[in-house]
């Protein structure tokens, strides 16, 4: 199993309900939607995807199906980007 959380070189800023992210390594920043910064928030200490969608369907009325696809979409592009990092257990 693995695990994600946020990098370590990665600032944010919340403002009404969503998270400005700059990554450091890149210079770049990065605006988070409502749902991609509650995923940012629980990435706060490793998570795996189990827990992430365990926590987003408690939030979210959405499908399995649509819950668990938003958060590998997310955790894709975030991985790509830089702003967190893959964990094995």
């Amino acid at each position: 199993m693995s695990f994600f959380v946020q990098s370590q070189n990665t600032y944010a800023s919340e403002l009404d309900g969503e998270i400005c992210l700059f990554y450091e390594e890149n210079t770049e920043y990065y605006i988070l939607n409502k749902s991609g910064s509650k995923l940012w928030k629980m990435l706060d200490c490793p998570k795996s995807i189990e827990e992430l969608f365990d926590n987003m369907r408690n939030i979210y009325e959405v499908s399995e199906k649509d819950c668990l696809l938003g958060i590998k979409s997310f955790l894709k592009d975030a991985l790509a980007k830089g702003i967190i990092k893959q964990r094995p257990d």
